[in-house]
Formats: C-alpha cells, structure tokens, sequence
C-alpha cells in the first residue's frame, strides 16, 4: 500500500464512509459481536473510550459520487459472486445461506479495512511526528508503540488477500497464522504502553500538548491515543468469532477447513496469553 493510497483510505473513512450503504446487515451484526476474549488479565472489551472498533465514529452517510458507487457495486458483486461460486456444488444451500455468507464476508473485508485505516493513523499521526518532532526519545517512543510498525503491513497483506475475488477465508488463516506472532509482544506490553503514556504525560508538558492537538483532528474523530493503541488487542480476538460464525453455516470439507483455521489463531491467542502473563509476573515481581 503506497502512501497515496493510505491518505486516500484515510479520507474516505474519515469523511464520508460508505460502510452502512454497501451492507447494511453488517452494522447490527458487528454490534452484536462480543468483544471479550481475554488476553492474560485483560478482557478485551469495547467501552466508552474505545468506539466498536469498526462502527462508532464512523458517518454513515449514504451520498456518494458516481464513481464511488460503482466501486462498490463491483465490490459487492464480487463477493456475492465468489461465494455463489464457492457454494455452487452444494444445490441442498438455500438462498438464505448464501446471503448470510456474503454478509459475513463483507464484514470481515470492510472491518479490517477499518481497522488498517486506524494503524495507519497510529503510523501517520501520532509515530512519525513524534519521531521528526524531537518530543520524544527513541526509548520513550518505543515504550509508548512497542513493535505497531511490524504490525500494520501485516494486516496490509491480510486485507488485500481478503479483497479477492477467490479469497478462502480458512486458507488464508491457516496460511498466514505466524504472521500474528508480532501482536504477542505488542499485547503482552500493552499495560507498560499505557503506564508510559501517563508517566511521560505528567513529565513533559510537549507530550501532553501533542496528545491534545491530535485528538483536535479530524482523522482522530476526538479519540485519544489510547483509544487507537488498544485496537490491536480487540482485532486479534475478533479473528476466532469470525472463523466461528463461518463454521455455523459451512459443512464438509469447508468446515474442517475451518476448524484448522480456528486451531491455528488460537494457538497465536495462547501463545499471547503465555507471554503476556511472563511480563506480568516479571513486573510484579520488580515491586516487591
């Protein structure tokens, strides 16, 4: 993804998102979705500070310039058409599958678009001025967004292979599993990141300006940094209610595929876990 194209992602979503008019069954569906998954003491969970991750925040406003709405015709047709494709061997599925499938895929294509937008907002709006600025050391930058940057162009890779056409959802996380393994340490840090924040808040009035200045701006929504560096965590856990979903309406070999899906990202969740609770005890440890 070039950094024209993160600009432009950025600015559609900012200004006027087309999310609610390309599938509107995916507004209440994701509304619905549970968000808590633990991750070592932390149960992940939306809240007040944090919108629903890929909904609030977001305009729904449905005007649209012509060559909008035929990028998302296409769109639409190619997911409603691949999955009619994928199924079609399979005359016992009734059209209400079929539209359950497209609605679900389109979901988790669009959410993660979502979500990269809001990576890159991390990477764009608050990483890199803070590194051309000075503000900040390099090991004070690195407390506050551990390893965000290794993150993003791994979900960049996960969004284009979910964008196609034949994109097999189970295939896709069964191939590309230990692509996950950078979140261990950006979730198992995720505690330190926070306290930084607040340590280096209350120790440097530029720091603290900086945060009030960008929550000012438009592509921030009036969220602060914290309410972007959380998402991570909340994404990572969506994954498996995802690949659970599509088990409810896949059978035969779609379903074990599946199955060896969900195995594969919570062996990535378990090794998170794992991880997450070593620094937690090495951080007790430290205050005794």
């Amino acid at each position: 993804m070039t950094r024209s194209d993160r600009v432009t992602l950025r600015r559609r979503w900012t200004k006027s998102t087309r999310y609610g008019s390309l599938c509107p069954d995916v507004v209440a569906s994701a509304r619905e979705r549970s968000n808590s998954t633990k991750l070592g003491n932390h149960k992940v969970r939306d809240n007040s500070k944090v919108p629903e991750l890929d909904l609030n925040g977001i305009s729904m406003d449905t005007t649209s310039s012509s060559s909008e709405e035929s990028s998302e015709d296409h769109i639409r047709t190619s997911l409603r058409e691949s999955l009619r494709m994928s199924i079609s061997n399979m005359p016992s599925r009734k059209m209400g599958t079929i539209e359950k499938l497209y609605s679900l895929k389109c979901e988790l294509v669009f959410t993660e678009e979502n979500y990269v937008r809001d990576l890159d907002i991390v990477i764009e709006v608050f990483l890199k001025p803070l590194k051309e600025s000075g503000i900040l050391s390099d090991e004070e930058i690195i407390s506050i967004f551990c390893n965000i940057e290794d993150i993003y162009p791994i979900n960049c890779e996960l969004l284009n292979f979910l964008k196609r056409e034949e994109a097999n959802i189970a295939q896709i996380i069964i191939e590309k599993s230990q692509i996950f393994l950078p979140y261990a340490r950006y979730c198992s840090n995720y505690t330190r990141m926070i306290s930084s924040i607040e340590t280096i808040k209350n120790n440097n009035i530029r720091f603290k300006r900086f945060l009030n200045d960008r929550m000012k701006d438009d592509e921030c929504r009036k969220l602060g940094i914290d309410s972007f560096l959380v998402l991570p965590l909340q994404r990572i856990c969506k994954y498996p209610l995802f690949i659970k979903d599509f088990m409810k309406l896949a059978e035969g070999n779609d379903k074990e595929q599946l199955e060896l899906a969900l195995d594969s990202i919570q062996d990535i969740l378990k090794k998170i876990n794992l991880q997450t609770k070593l620094i937690e005890e090495m951080d007790n440890l430290q205050k005794i």
